[in-house]
């Protein structure tokens, strides 16, 4: 069966189908942050680890906010330029109906804006670099194996690996 064909040799190529999460915990984030950069290069260094997924690319969502605006923000910076169209139109010679707002005239986002920061990064925010728990007590590391997570006997030995390699910076 095609199907299964390629869907073993998408297993075999890219591993296992999920992760192994590493719990680190500790009074506040500052202590376990640089445990976990510590740790990832020892464990990028394993064979059967593909790759580490502990950190969120704070930079490309902050740069490309706007794509994860949700509908109902959208509507309402829609709404908020055709009233300031409108507006400008009133008493407006008609060859310039449709010129450009000046950034002085324009209507303000910043509610909208103020939303979006303290979701990604401002203060009060639950977005972090690292992935951990609004408290930043519980800090998590994803690691992705090579190894299928159905062969019991490659799976406990490369958990075995992973716990060799923490116990080793402990």
């Amino acid at each position: 069966d095609l199907t299964a064909k390629g869907l073993q040799d998408l297993k075999n190529k890219h591993g296992g189908v999920g992760y192994l999460v590493l719990a680190v915990e500790a009074t506040q984030s500052e202590e376990a942050i640089p445990f976990i950069n510590a740790l990832v290069p020892e464990l990028q260094q394993i064979p059967d680890v593909l790759y580490i997924n502990y950190r969120r690319p704070l930079g490309f969502f902050l740069k490309n906010f706007p794509l994860y605006l949700e509908i109902e923000d959208l509507k309402e910076i829609e709404q908020k330029l055709i009233t300031k169209k409108e507006e400008r139109k009133k008493g407006a010679h008609p060859l310039f109906d449709e010129m450009l707002f000046s950034l002085e005239e324009s209507p303000s986002f910043s509610d909208i804006l103020s939303r979006y920061e303290e979701k990604a990064g401002g203060p009060g925010s639950s977005l972090t670099e690292y992935y951990q728990n609004e408290e930043g007590t519980l800090l998590d590391v994803l690691v992705k194996p090579a190894v299928l997570s159905t062969n019991l006997q490659e799976s406990r030995a490369f958990v075995g690996r992973i716990k060799a390699t923490v116990d080793g910076l402990l």
